[in-house]
């Protein structure tokens, strides 16, 4: 297999900042695909996964396919059934709002008296 040159991790991740900051990364559809894409990969590349865990760990094809690629797809799969449940907006409640605010309170209150 020929080794390809790695982007360098700092321009990855200027990268990875431009598509968050554009806003793209909000759209269900464009987490949709992303989330699918990973599931296509995963699927294509299951055979050459499945040599790599082997060379490295040891492991047999099955325990890779159980212990790695199959709960990754799994949960992919979840991902993708809940995505716009998790990702509706929610009515915060004021009532929460306080009562955390006064755990807060009270717990730097503690902190700050707990060594007198």
């Amino acid at each position: 297999m020929e080794e390809k040159p790695a982007l360098g991790l700092g321009s990855l991740v200027s990268s990875l900042r431009v598509v968050y900051k554009s806003g793209r990364t909000r759209e269900l559809s464009w987490r949709r695909s992303q989330l699918k894409g990973l599931i296509r990969l995963l699927t294509e590349k299951e055979e050459e996964i499945f040599d790599a865990l082997h060379d490295d760990l040891g492991k047999h094809r099955t325990e890779s396919f159980r212990d790695e690629v199959g709960v990754v797809v799994k949960s992919i799969k979840h991902t993708l059934q809940n995505l716009e449940k998790w990702a509706a907006p929610e009515k915060a409640s004021p009532r929460h709002s306080l009562e955390a605010l006064w755990t807060a309170a009270l717990a730097r209150h503690d902190l700050l008296f707990s060594s007198v």
